[in-house]
């Protein structure tokens, strides 16, 4: 959840300033997603098999 909060802050931050410089309605936004988890960092891939840098699952997919 705190990272979802920060990613809310930080989207707002920008979107804020896009508006402050009234260039809002000729502005796009664009999302776009990781895939997998690093083994590295302790992440948790669920039932996925392996992590990020393999073919696998847990590797490839992305939210």
């Amino acid at each position: 959840m705190a990272m979802l909060r920060h990613l809310d802050d930080g989207v707002g931050s920008v979107v804020k300033k896009v508006k402050d410089e009234d260039i809002w309605e000729n502005t796009l936004l664009f999302f776009l997603t990781d895939n997998g988890s690093a083994s590295a960092m302790d992440a948790d891939n669920g039932l996925l098999r392996d992590f990020k840098h393999s073919f696998y699952e847990g590797g490839i997919r992305t939210p």
